[in-house]
C-alpha cells in the first residue's frame, strides 16, 4: 500500500481491511519513508504506533535491512553526506567472530551518534558463495 503525504502528517492504515484478511504476520511488514531530493532518494525515519497508544519520546532511529540471501559478513559505517575529510572505518556487524545472517533475518542498525542532517549509510555485505562484498549507500535526513 502506497501513499503520499506531507511532512508532519499522520497516515492511517486500515489494519482491518487490509492486513487482517492477508494474514500477515508483523515480521513480513514494512513501513519506508523518503523524500526526492537533487541527488535521489532519502529515507526518512518514521514512527509506528496503534492509534489507540500514545507516541513515546523519539530515541535514536535505527534502520533495519533484510537480505534475500545468506550473508557470511556485514559491515557497515554512517557519515555525514558532506564536510568531512576523514571517513571513519566500517563496523563489523557481531564484531571480531560474525556469525552468517540467514536469509530474510533482521539487521538492526542503530543509529546512534550519527550526524544530524543528510547522511550516508554505507553498507557492505558479503553473501555466501561470494569472493567480495557488495557495497550500497543509503542516503538518509536524520533528526
Amino acid at each position: 500500500m502506497d501513499a503520499v503525504i506531507a511532512s508532519g502528517q499522520t497516515f492511517r492504515w486500515p489494519l482491518g481491511a487490509v492486513l487482517a484478511q492477508a494474514k500477515l504476520p508483523s515480521s513480513a511488514i514494512g513501513v519506508v519513508a523518503w523524500v526526492n531530493r537533487d541527488l535521489g532518494k532519502y529515507y526518512v525515519p518514521v514512527s509506528v504506533v496503534s492509534e489507540n497508544v500514545a507516541a513515546s519520546p523519539i530515541g535514536d532511529p535505527s534502520m533495519i535491512l533484510r537480505a534475500s540471501l545468506d550473508i557470511e559478513l556485514f559491515q557497515w559505517r554512517i557519515r555525514p553526506e558532506t564536510g568531512q575529510d576523514k571517513i571513519s572505518d566500517y563496523t563489523t556487524l557481531g564484531g571480531v567472530r560474525p556469525t552468517i545472517i540467514r536469509a530474510h533475518q533482521p539487521i538492526v542498525l542503530e543509529l546512534k551518534q550519527r550526524p544530524s542532517g543528510p547522511a550516508i549509510v554505507d553498507v557492505a555485505a558479503k553473501y555466501s558463495g561470494q569472493s567480495k562484498p557488495e557495497k550500497q549507500e543509503f542516503r538518509m535526513i536524520l533528526p
